[in-house]
């Protein structure tokens, strides 16, 4: 609990320096491609499962798209929220860091 409690505020926070113009672009498109490229692989990886999971009763085009769909929905904004709390993470280790 503590855990969604720490991501919602780091949440908040990125968004607000992204709405003050405080906001590292670069670590965010850096984040975000990592992070798709991880969901993708993890969706090919796990596309023997789906066949194991589809119903007989249902339409497999219908089953399967709304797979995809869902896949691709969660994988845009986990990608999308992770880019978010990299920002952060980059600019809280510039402010802190000295410089030699």
């Amino acid at each position: 609990m503590a855990t969604v409690v720490l991501v919602i505020a780091a949440l908040i926070a990125s968004i607000v320096a992204w709405s003050r113009g405080r906001f590292d672009r670069r670590a965010f498109w850096m984040a975000g491609t990592l992070m798709l490229s991880a969901a993708a692989v993890n969706t090919v990886n796990q596309w023997p499962l789906l066949g194991m999971r589809l119903s007989t009763t249902e339409p497999v085009t219908t089953q399967v798209s709304l797979y995809l769909a869902g896949i691709i929905l969660t994988t845009v904004i986990s990608a999308l929220l992770g880019g978010l709390l990299a920002r952060s993470r980059v600019l809280a280790a510039r402010a802190t860091s000295s410089p030699d």
